[in-house]
């Protein structure tokens, strides 16, 4: 059987974690959310330089393991974001070298639905990981939507 990866696309805020925890229970896919495990190794009092000095790395560790994971037939959910075209394009080829399908989970809202969401986030009133509405309105003019090419390989919901 060829293990599936679905990808979440999207900024924080536009419900990547509720699709992915979703398609866990869908497809029995093991879901690596980062910053889940940003703040199981750092605990929600850690401060947020800290949480970013670490993310880099957990996502890094992250990706290998799942890559292990599609090698033994297992579906996968990475839940990182992936605002950058070429990096999309990157885990894409590379799980498919490793014989996985790939699918994106294409999550959108608008900049204030957003802002809503993380601002009341428990984690965001914790300090782990709190955002500012600068931040948000920098990453959201940052994020590179899916390229028509992409769009091929969106994940949509079975009705």
């Amino acid at each position: 059987m060829q293990p599936i990866l679905f990808l979440t696309v999207g900024l924080p805020g536009a419900g990547k974690t509720t699709r992915a925890k979703e398609i866990e229970a869908e497809y029995e896919a093991i879901r690596l959310t980062k910053d889940e495990w940003v703040l199981k190794i750092l605990g929600e009092t850690a401060s947020r330089t800290t949480a970013d000095a670490i993310s880099p790395r957990v996502e890094q560790a992250l990706w290998q393991l799942a890559l292990e994971l599609l090698d033994y037939k297992n579906n996968v959910i990475i839940d990182f974001g992936l605002w950058a075209i070429e990096e999309r394009k990157e885990f894409r080829e590379v799980a498919e070298r490793h014989g996985a399908k790939v699918y994106f989970v294409q999550c959108e809202a608008s900049l204030e639905v957003l802002w809503e969401r993380v601002r009341n986030r428990e984690e965001s009133k914790a300090g782990t990981l709190h955002i500012e509405y600068e931040e948000m309105k920098e990453w959201y003019e940052r994020f590179e939507p899916l390229t028509d090419d992409e769009k091929r390989y969106v994940y949509e919901l079975p009705s």
